[in-house]
């Protein structure tokens, strides 16, 4: 297990660790790259502030997912892109996302087309999370069906539509 708390960081992060949590941590103009094997990846009340392009670029790994618990994004183009399909997915989780050009979450096959093998996808979880001044919510890309939960979300002053589901979630 590997533990961080209350680190700040400027500039890129590139962190390919599993079973690791990251508590009430500053990421301040940096793109993090998350990548895990087997094993989550959990940013605990965590800030991703920009200006920065993409804010957080998860790899999540086979079989677990990377979480964000309780964590503010602000000032980007893209709060959260997902580059591969697993089995468990993005878990997003009382996170706001405050300020964002372009989509706050987005997995779609046509952003990341080297990453996305034939007839897989991921599975997304977004809960009690808040959206506003954003492009759009969630951009979800699916090739084949798999579960995208959203519950008890509040979005708010979205520039396009409020969410895009692609494919067959």
């Amino acid at each position: 297990f590997t533990y961080l708390h209350g680190c700040t960081f400027y500039g890129s992060v590139d962190i390919d660790w599993q079973w690791s949590y990251l508590y009430d941590c500053r990421f301040i103009g940096s793109q993090v790259i998350a990548r895990n094997q087997d094993g989550w990846l959990k940013f605990i009340r965590c800030s991703f502030e920009g200006p920065v392009d993409t804010a957080a670029v998860a790899f999540p790994g086979t079989t677990d997912a990377i979480w964000f618990e309780d964590c503010v994004f602000r000032n980007c183009d893209v709060a959260i892109a997902v580059g591969k399909p697993t089995s468990d997915g993005l878990r997003v989780h009382r996170s706001r996302f405050e300020d964002v050009a372009d989509a706050a979450i987005v997995s779609d096959e046509a952003r990341w087309p080297y990453t996305w093998p034939p007839n897989q996808s991921m599975r997304l979880e977004v809960v009690d999370s808040h959206f506003s001044d954003c492009g759009t919510a969630v951009k979800w890309g699916a090739l084949r069906p798999e579960p995208a939960y959203l519950a008890r979300d509040t979005v708010s002053g979205t520039t396009g539509p409020a969410l895009v589901l692609i494919g067959s979630c």
